[in-house]
């Protein structure tokens, strides 16, 4: 969940098959979940909804001009789309003598990190740094879609928005201030690399362009992207009904973009008419009534079908700032079908519009490393320096790419 591309832009023309509807849901929700109707979702008035948390935006930090080892604030900095020219600047103009020339503010968040926990390796820059080294390596380039879009959108589903400059002492007593976007960076980058547990939902597509048949059906399975059915259940029961953090990816190729949900809201639409309806007894027909170009596809349960709209709005992402800057929203309609049994409940559906989300997940505990539960040397009074004794910690972590989630939210919650 590290790879990033351009959105794909809305196509209602082609249609692409969906995984079936499986066991992923009642492993979330209980067995209850695939029990549920439209007519029940449009009780509990699950028909739009929004996160209590709403998701922030920032850069997604791209490999190639350093992840968050970026010199953002550096206006000498190439900010190149080629990984060496930014590799070698940094080289260069190392971030002992920035440190030594009282330039901290142009250092780059993770450089910012290592400082205030007493790093004079440097460790976390540099395993970021060797991150993009080994693509460069490999293909003599770093592609421009990589970096923490996971990352960022996982954090900005968990993270209170950072909202001013924050300056604290290190453990070396050096005064170091961190910028909204430098305290995004870090979150970023602890989300997306600190191990823990993912709900995921969907499939994973590791093929650049999969094939398709004339009607827009991928042929290989390995890139059938979530069935509607269970998106739209996902959607209304983790957005709406429990106001918690949504991600989805919205390409169904190679390249992944991370987005976090900011809100949802759908319609129903009559398929024999094609006129949208305000309710789900107005939508409902009979497959057998319409010419259904996705009939060998439907599942033997299903005896009607609805249409759905659904205005599916999220947070996008934006460059590096030095104050909080307003969340960048998009939002992009997506076209599907949903099959019913007699008895209403879901039993499948249809993808109609090109764009939908390859897969949708979210994380089920606050990220961490294994280092955060040791940490010795007593707590991080406020205004203090951060504690000598938590140097090895953080080198050990920052070895895994990861910053010790006790700094991190510390710096949030003084930004706040």
């Amino acid at each position: 969940m590290k790879l990033f591309s351009l959105l794909t832009a809305l196509c209602v023309s082609h249609a692409v098959h969906a995984a079936p509807m499986g066991d992923g849901l009642k492993d979330l929700f209980g067995p209850d979940i695939v029990t549920l109707t439209l007519e029940s979702l449009e009780a509990r008035r699950l028909q739009e909804g929004a996160p209590a948390q709403s998701p922030w935006s920032d850069s997604f930090w791209p490999l190639a001009k350093g992840g968050i080892a970026q010199r953002w604030m550096d206006p000498q900095f190439p900010n190149s789309s080629d990984w060496k020219k930014n590799a070698d600047y940094v080289r260069v103009h190392s971030a002992a003598d920035l440190v030594r020339d009282g330039r901290t503010d142009v250092l780059s968040p993770a450089e910012k990190y290592d400082l205030l926990v007493g790093d004079s390796a440097g460790q976390l820059a540099q395993e970021v740094w060797r991150q993009g080294e080994r693509h460069y390596e490999t293909t003599g380039k770093v592609p421009g879609w990589a970096g923490q879009s996971h990352g960022w959108a996982t954090a900005s589903s968990l993270y209170a928005e950072p909202k001013r400059a924050v300056t604290l002492t290190s453990a070396d007593g050096v005064a170091v201030t961190f910028y909204p976007s430098d305290i995004k960076a870090l979150a970023s980058q602890l989300a997306g690399e600190a191990s823990g547990r993912v709900a995921f939902l969907g499939r994973r597509c590791n093929i650049e362009k999969p094939a398709v048949t004339p009607d827009g059906r991928i042929v290989d399975e390995a890139c059938f992207d979530v069935n509607p059915a269970e998106f739209h259940l996902l959607l209304a029961e983790r957005v709406g009904a429990q106001k918690s953090g949504l991600l989805f990816d919205l390409v169904y190729d190679l390249q992944v973009w991370n987005y976090p949900i900011s809100s949802y809201a759908y319609r129903y639409v009559n398929l024999k008419t094609g006129q949208r309806v305000g309710s789900v007894n107005e939508a409902r027909v009979a497959l057998g009534s319409i010419v259904d170009p996705y009939a060998q596809y439907r599942s033997p349960d299903a005896v009607d079908v609805v249409g759905i709209e659904l205005d599916l709005t999220y947070a996008e992402t934006t460059t590096p700032s030095a104050k909080a800057a307003p969340v960048r929203l998009k939002t992009v309609r997506l076209v599907y079908d949903l099959e019913l049994r007699a008895n209403g409940t879901i039993a499948g559906g249809e993808w109609r519009s090109k764009a939908h989300p390859d897969f949708a997940w979210f994380t089920k505990a606050r990220p961490t490393s294994a280092e955060d539960a040791g940490l010795r040397g007593g707590d991080w009074v406020p205004g203090a320096p951060v504690p000598r004794e938590w140097t090895p910690a953080a080198q050990k972590a920052s070895s895994r790419l990861t910053p010790l989630a006790t700094v991190v939210e510390r710096l949030i919650e003084e930004s706040r």
